[in-house]
């Protein structure tokens, strides 16, 4: 989470499935890798349209445990449940809102040369929270993600009268994003939280039919590759960028159903599923750390190497930290819950 919000769940009232956990830690290492390219690479470049799916599966994501986790969690549509939604999704926009005075305030400009400043926010607070930007803006998936669970009580109530609502209303949503995109103006906002959307209609599909088609290993690599050759052609139209979205979950999924068990492997990968929200926070900071430390290095294949390895590997540490610490202490349990839970 964007990562996704995490859901920890206890067990009892609904069964932690480390599938998907494990998906949502590949999605977390698919996302490190994603922004490592970005600090450390070139923040332009054909090969991004192999993981641009990154961004977008995590609000996807945050729609499909609305509709499938917490509803089977909650098991009615009432004030607990939209209480819950509420909360989550007013912290999450706290979170982002607190991050980014921070940022702003220690930091003069960002990775790609933009300037920063509390005044600089500020005077760009309508861009951000209405329309969404990257240029003015830190951790901006949490934005979009708090809006759209904020917006799940009024989807939960209007799919009991008609399955297809939250459909209808995605579709809608992208409509108006692509004409407001051919009017020369793009709303990041509007544009996630439609994928958002389908995520949550999707979520009404069970788990077992889910993982019936997640078995099929043999046909989801023939389209994978399918998908890969296209865009490789083709680039990445935003037709190609939804299904991508899906497809890259759908392989996600499959292979936590094979492997979420298997071994210390998989356990650190369910580990950072079960931290998405941190992870995402944590390995931001971490790359404004190297990008400033290995600044008089010169690039080459000792420093991306160092610098790979390093972010990895201390996004793991952190979400590993956290863990070890919540379970020593039940004030550090209580703190992490009150800002993630």
């Amino acid at each position: 989470m964007a990562g996704a919000p995490s859901t920890n769940i206890k067990a009892g009232a609904v069964d932690r499935n480390t599938a998907l956990d494990f998906t949502k830690g590949l999605l977390v290492l698919a996302m490190v890798l994603y922004h490592w390219l970005n600090y450390f690479v070139s923040i332009e470049g054909f090969f991004y349209v192999y993981v641009r799916f990154v961004t977008p599966a995590f609000i996807f994501l945050a729609g499909f445990f609305v509709s499938n986790v917490y509803r089977a969690k909650y098991g009615t549509i009432g004030w607990p449940l939209a209480g819950r939604l509420l909360e989550r999704g007013l912290k999450l926009c706290l979170v982002f809102t607190g991050l980014n005075l921070l940022v702003n305030a220690v930091m003069n400009q960002n990775y790609n040369g933009e300037a920063l400043g509390i005044r600089c926010f500020l005077k760009n607070i309508g861009a951000i929270y209405i329309r969404g930007t990257g240029e003015y803006a830190a951790f901006e998936i949490l934005l979009p993600i708090s809006y759209l669970l904020m917006f799940s009580p009024i989807l939960l109530l209007a799919e009991k009268l008609w399955k297809y609502t939250a459909l209808c209303i995605s579709l809608g949503m992208l409509g108006l994003a692509f004409l407001v995109r051919q009017m020369g103006v793009s709303s990041y906002n509007l544009e996630l939280l439609s994928v958002g959307a389908l995520g949550f209609w999707v979520g009404f599909v069970s788990l077992e039919k889910i993982g019936v088609l997640a078995r099929r290993r043999s046909l989801i690599t023939v389209v994978y590759g399918i998908h890969l050759g296209l865009i490789t052609l083709v680039g990445l139209p935003y037709t190609l960028h939804l299904v991508g979205v899906f497809l890259n979950l759908l392989l996600f999924y499959s292979l936590g159903m094979r492997f979420s068990q298997s071994g210390g492997i998989a356990r650190n990968i369910n580990l950072l599923g079960r931290y998405s929200l941190l992870t995402y926070i944590a390995q931001i900071g971490v790359l404004q750390v190297l990008r400033r430390a290995l600044h008089g290095v010169e690039a080459g294949a000792l420093k991306s190497m160092v610098s790979f390895l390093a972010v990895f590997g201390l996004t793991w540490g952190a979400a590993a930290l956290v863990d070890w610490v919540r379970g020593e202490s039940r004030v550090a349990d209580r703190l992490y819950k009150a800002v993630f839970a």
